[in-house]
């Protein structure tokens, strides 16, 4: 009993480790795909706007 009580907390930090290595990088790529595509959508849609005026 005792030595689970230590291995609990112990796997719960790998976990949090684990998880705070990986997800920001996910996170960041994902944000930065998002970003890269609205920019290009944008841009696009204001080429488009500005040929229909003329």
């Amino acid at each position: 009993m005792e030595s689970l009580k230590k291995i609990i907390p112990l796997m719960l930090l790998g976990v949090i480790c684990i998880a705070i290595y990986f997800w920001p990088k996910h996170n960041i790529e994902y944000l930065v795909h998002t970003e890269g595509t609205t920019k290009m959508h944008r841009m696009l849609y204001q080429k488009h706007q500005w040929e229909c005026r003329r």
